[in-house]
């Protein structure tokens, strides 16, 4: 996740450096639906477990600081409630959602992967599991973002740029059925046979190493239709066809 500035531009390493901070600015930033939100929410998320008084006097802290790096209006206080300016903080999850629709690649170039990766709050359940569940939003945002831009280079007879995209959301959604189905099949469009076929072995290895079984019966068909291609189009006495193969590019299967 990347917090900046949104007049200097600069990042705001202060900020990130101490976590429960930036889990209260990163909710402020992204929770949903957007707007403000009332202090005893906050209070439940980040001290769950500390009396009433501690809890606000360890909020009061956190939104001290904030507002002496970010600037007093950075957070304003509505009635019981607190909102972040939007258009003093820059925050590139937020500028991802916006841009997705309108500006597809180039809201994908915003999309690194995983919110937070790695980021863990001991002691907060409930700001754990509203991360969990935007790291799933986002990252679904982004697989059908990349497979919309596969299907219109498809459209436009761009076979390599299908097969570039739909790398990148199998990237992001290594187990999902769907995806790897999508990649396989421009792969195939692509005649790249047997790229198409590593692309199967390779969710087909992972499904069965880490979810214990394998792919469903429509995966295996595409492949095994692949595979009766490649020998139906194999040169008489060649029984180790090369069809030309796509490049794979970063996070290729």
């Amino acid at each position: 996740m990347d917090l900046r500035d949104d007049e200097t531009g600069r990042a705001l390493r202060s900020v990130l450096a101490q976590p429960k901070r930036l889990a209260l600015l990163a909710y402020l930033a992204l929770a949903r639906p957007r707007g403000a939100y009332e202090r005893d929410t906050l209070l439940a998320l980040f001290w769950p477990e500390a009396s009433e008084s501690r809890a606000r006097n360890a909020l009061n802290q956190a939104l001290f600081f904030l507002r002496r790096r970010l600037g007093d209006e950075a957070i304003r206080s509505v009635g019981t409630a607190l909102e972040l300016d939007r258009e003093r903080v820059w925050c590139d999850a937020v500028a991802f959602g916006a841009r997705r629709e309108t500006e597809p690649r180039a809201a994908l170039e915003l999309y690194r992967g995983e919110l937070m990766r790695g980021f863990h709050l001991s002691g907060c359940p409930g700001f754990e599991r509203w991360l969990d569940g935007e790291r799933e939003r986002l990252r679904g945002l982004a697989v059908e973002t990349a497979l919309d831009l596969a299907a219109r280079e498809a459209g436009a007879d761009n076979a390599v740029g299908a097969v570039s995209w739909s790398r990148k959301a199998a990237r992001w959604a290594p187990y999902q059925e769907r995806v790897a189905r999508e990649l396989i099949t421009r792969l195939e469009e692509a005649g790249d046979l047997s790229g198409a076929l590593k692309a199967f072995e390779a969710v087909r290895r992972r499904c069965v190493q880490e979810l214990g079984s394998a792919p469903g019966g429509e995966v295996q068909g595409i492949a095994d239709g692949i595979r009766r291609r490649m020998r139906s189009e194999a040169p008489s006495g060649d029984a180790d066809p090369r069809p030309r193969t796509v490049g794979g590019g970063p996070g290729s299967p």
